[in-house]
């Protein structure tokens, strides 16, 4: 484990030098031939490569759950909503490509050690060994397009201070069914993007105001796993027909 924190170290003090680096540099910022993950080896209907596409030699490792990878490179993976034309994006891209060293060198003074990430709070990960997506192998193969790891617990927790939040829910008879399905679907994101560092509690309100669950009442309940299952349960049942048959 202090090994393991060691090399986190050392990508962020490395990201962080790489960032000024970019930030106090005359270059445009572009992030000329990256390999995006999308499209690696990826092939026109004739059999040539296709116009956005690179080659990259890809091979099986065991290591890396059985999935092909290039051990040499990084690759990009980013949600297909991401605008790589925006200039953020591009510049981040540009600099993060500097962190491919490091990844390699970490990997060769500790073999035991799995992927290597540096994600973008704009949209994009650039992770190592460089794979395609979705990969040519593996338990993932099924995937097509790459999520939006920004609303995942780890990066939520690492971009933000511990949070004590209370979600108010409108329960007016007179709401339409339209509303309340969207406010599930938003508590139930919201929710999802917290941590142990966290404290939560969900009231409805109409002529009054109450809390979903009578055991965590005028209190904000530390979030684990245990209480979450307690909590979403009881929002999605709460209100009676209301709520349940959406």
């Amino acid at each position: 484990m202090n090994d393991a924190i060691k090399y986190l170290f050392r990508i962020m003090d490395s990201a962080e030098a790489a960032a000024l680096s970019a930030g106090s540099s005359s270059t445009d910022g572009s992030p000329g031939s990256y390999y995006d993950a999308r499209w690696l080896n990826v092939h026109a209907d004739d059999g040539t490569l296709a116009a956005r596409a690179r080659r990259l030699l890809l091979s099986p490792s065991r290591h890396f759950d059985h999935i092909a990878v290039n051990t040499s490179y990084s690759a990009v993976l980013m949600p297909p909503y991401i605008n790589t034309e925006d200039g953020e994006v591009q510049n981040q891209i540009a600099w993060s490509e500097h962190l491919d060293p490091l990844f390699i060198n970490n990997y060769e003074i500790d073999p035991t050690l799995s992927w290597q990430y540096y994600a973008s709070s704009t949209g994009f990960m650039r992770r190592y060994p460089a794979m395609s997506w979705p990969p040519e192998d593996g338990q993932w193969h099924h995937a097509r397009d790459f999520y939006d790891f920004r609303s995942s617990n780890w990066f939520v927790e690492a971009a933000t201070s511990p949070k004590d939040l209370v979600i108010l829910l409108d329960d007016s008879d007179d709401l339409g069914s339209s509303y309340r399905r969207l406010a599930k679907a938003t508590v139930s994101a919201l929710l999802d993007t917290l941590g142990p560092n966290d404290f939560v509690n969900v009231y409805r309100y109409s002529d009054s105001v109450a809390e979903l669950h009578p055991c965590y009442t005028k209190i904000l309940a530390q979030v684990c796993k245990k209480k979450l299952k307690h909590l979403i349960p009881r929002f999605i049942a709460s209100s009676g027909d209301k709520w349940a048959a959406l």
